[in-house]
C-alpha cells in the first residue's frame, strides 16, 4: 500500500506540472504570482523576459507605448522632460548639442537658431544684428553697419557712411 501511495502522489504531482505550461514573462511586460497573463509595461517603463516589475526609463530616455522593451535615448536638438512623452524639439532661440537631455539650451547672444531642434546656435552674421536669438538676423539699416556676432548694429561715425542695408562697415 506503501508503494501505490507513493506512486499517486508522483502521478498527481506530474500531471499538475504537465497541467500548466510555464514560461518567461515576454519583454515588455511584466508577471506577477496572481496574474493569469502578462501585464505589458506602462509608457516611461520597460522590461526583459522574465520581469516581474517594469523598470522606469532613465533620465535622458523615454518609451512612449505601452509594452517596451527598451527605452530610447532622447536626440539631439530636442529635450525629454517626461520619460513617457516623445521628444519635444528645441524651441526657436534654444539648441542642444547633446544626447538625453532634458533640457534645451539658451543662444548666447550675438547668435541665433535658423529653426526650432537645432543642435547649435548660429552666429549673428557681419551687417545684420540678432537682438532676439529666436528671430532671425535683420540686417542694418542705411547708415548703420556691424561686424559678425552684433546684437545690434551702429551707426557709422561721423564722416562716414553705408550706402546699403547689411552693411559690414562704413
Amino acid at each position: 500500500m506503501f508503494s501505490l501511495l507513493f506512486l499517486s502522489i508522483i502521478a498527481c504531482t506530474l500531471l499538475q506540472v504537465n497541467a500548466f505550461n510555464v514560461e518567461d514573462c515576454p519583454q515588455g511586460h511584466y508577471c506577477t504570482s496572481r496574474a493569469i497573463t502578462p501585464i505589458p509595461c506602462p509608457p516611461g517603463t520597460w522590461s526583459n523576459a522574465g520581469a516581474s516589475k517594469c523598470e522606469a526609463c532613465p533620465i535622458g530616455y523615454y518609451s512612449t507605448k505601452g509594452g517596451a522593451s527598451y527605452c530610447t535615448q532622447c536626440e539631439q536638438g530636442h529635450f525629454c522632460e517626461s520619460a513617457d512623452l516623445s521628444p519635444q524639439p528645441c524651441p526657436l532661440g534654444f539648441f542642444n548639442s547633446r544626447l538625453g537631455q532634458m533640457e534645451c539650451s539658451p543662444c548666447a547672444p550675438g547668435t541665433y537658431t535658423p529653426a526650432v531642434a537645432s543642435v547649435q546656435c548660429t552666429i549673428c552674421p557681419a551687417g545684420s544684428s540678432c537682438i532676439n536669438a529666436a528671430v532671425l538676423p535683420e540686417k542694418c539699416s542705411l547708415g548703420h553697419y556691424s561686424s559678425a556676432g552684433q546684437i545690434s548694429c551702429k551707426q557709422c561715425p561721423s564722416g562716414s557712411y553705408a550706402t546699403k542695408n547689411g552693411s559690414a562697415k562704413c
